[in-house]
């Protein structure tokens, strides 16, 4: 997890162990359920195959399939998944929502002498919130939007923000590539971390970029 998704907190793993059934029993989620003390309706149990599905129900927690597997999404939802992601709306144009929610309740220790890591509960979003169009306009055009909303970060005074960016590529052959994009296209600057040390913070505003992709 470290190597492929640097930067984001995974507060507990557990993978296939001896002595805890395999999915769908519900034993190995409801154990993970009991660490965070949290009730099974609490819980969001998120999965690309129908086993996973049928852990959720089976767990009492609420059943989040995403069709980024290789799994169909109709399986999904047969199995009682209540959000699917992506939705081909013709052959040519693919919408992909997405969200997430993000609470942390941190416990320190009776022992402990930590004054900082509570802090941390309110560094980052409670809500992140994308919105993704890909339409093909042609065989060789490709017109690319989305927006985004990610949540207040209290403890660092940074406000809520919404960013639009676009793109548009034109790819005459399969190994090469110009493209168009835009971000920040709504105007404004907004921050969206602390800067370090005595640098000033940094505020992002609108940017264009023209690239050229071609492969060897």
């Amino acid at each position: 997890m470290t190597h492929h998704l640097p930067g984001n907190p995974f507060h507990l793993i557990h993978g296939q162990r001896e002595n805890v059934a395999r999915k769908p029993d519900p034993a190995g989620a409801l154990e993970i359920a009991r660490a965070f003390q949290a009730k099974p309706e609490e819980v969001v149990f998120i999965g690309d195959t129908k086993t996973d599905m049928d852990t959720a129900t089976a767990a009492g927690m609420r059943a989040i399939g995403v069709s980024w597997g290789f799994r169909p999404v109709e399986e999904l939802k047969e199995h009682g998944a209540e959000i699917a992601t992506n939705w081909n709306v013709t052959e040519r144009w693919r919408l992909i929502p997405s969200y997430s929610w993000l609470q942390l309740n941190m416990r320190l220790d009776g022992n402990s002498v930590d004054k900082n890591s509570r802090g941390v509960e309110r560094q980052n979003p409670r809500h992140q919130f994308q919105f993704r169009s890909n339409l093909d306009l042609s065989r060789r055009l490709q017109f690319d939007t989305a927006a985004y909303y990610t949540g207040a970060l209290p403890n660092l005074a940074i406000p809520a923000y919404t960013r639009l960016d676009a793109r548009l590529g034109y790819r005459p052959r399969e190994d090469f590539e110009l493209s168009l994009s835009g971000q920040n296209l709504q105007g404004g600057r907004h921050a969206e971390f602390l800067s370090a040390g005595p640098y000033t913070r940094t505020t992002i505003g609108r940017s264009v970029m023209l690239a050229l992709t071609w492969g060897l």
